[in-house]
C-alpha cells in the first residue's frame, strides 16, 4: 500500500518547471539590469546612480508583485519575483563595492587563484565595482532606505488596485 503523502524530500524540493521559470526569469532580469546600468553609466557618468535606480525600481515592483500574487509558489511569482526581479536587482553589488581591498584581490587573483583577466576584457568601467569611496559609502544606506520605501509603495499601490477591483 502506498502512502498518499509526499516524502519530505519531495515536498521541499522545487519541481523542474519552477527551477526553469526562475532560471529564465533571472537571465532576463540580469540582461535588462546590465543594459540599464551600462546605458545609465553613459548618461550619468557614474555607476552608482544606475545601480540605485535598478535596485529601487526592483524593490517597488517586488512590493507590487508580492501583494498582487501572495502565493510564493505561483508560476508567475517564481518567474517574475524570484527570477526576473532577483536577477534585475543587485543589492549584493553594494557590499562588494564598499571594499576596495576586496576588489583588488578579485582583480589580482580572480576566484580561482589565477591572475584575473576580467578587468582587461570588460569595456569601460565596471558597473558593480567602480564607485568612489564616498559614493560607495552613501550607496548602501540610501539603497536600503529607498528600497524599503519603494517596496512599501509597491505594496500600497497593489492594495489600492485590489480595493478598486482592478
Amino acid at each position: 500500500m502506498t502512502s498518499p503523502h509526499r516524502s519530505s524530500n519531495q515536498a521541499t524540493s522545487p519541481g523542474w518547471r519552477a527551477v526553469l521559470l526562475v532560471f529564465l526569469g533571472g537571465a532576463l532580469g540580469v540582461l535588462l539590469s546590465t543594459v540599464v546600468r551600462q546605458l545609465g553609466m553613459g548618461g550619468f557618468g557614474s555607476a552608482a546612480l544606475p545601480l540605485l535606480l535598478v535596485n529601487v525600481v526592483g524593490a517597488l515592483l517586488l512590493g507590487l508583485l508580492v501583494s498582487l500574487i501572495p502565493d510564493a509558489t505561483s508560476r508567475w511569482r517564481l518567474f517574475l519575483g524570484t527570477g526576473f526581479l532577483g536577477g534585475f536587482t543587485s543589492f549584493s553589488a553594494i557590499p562588494a563595492s564598499l571594499f576596495p581591498p576586496l576588489r583588488e584581490s578579485v582583480e589580482l587573483f580572480g576566484n580561482t587563484g589565477e591572475p584575473a583577466v576580467y578587468s582587461d576584457e570588460m569595456p569601460g568601467p565596471d558597473p558593480v565595482m567602480d564607485h568612489s569611496g564616498l559614493e560607495a559609502l552613501l550607496l548602501a544606506p540610501v539603497s536600503l532606505v529607498l528600497g524599503v520605501l519603494a517596496a512599501m509603495l509597491g505594496m500600497w499601490i497593489a492594495r489600492q488596485l485590489i480595493s478598486r477591483g482592478g
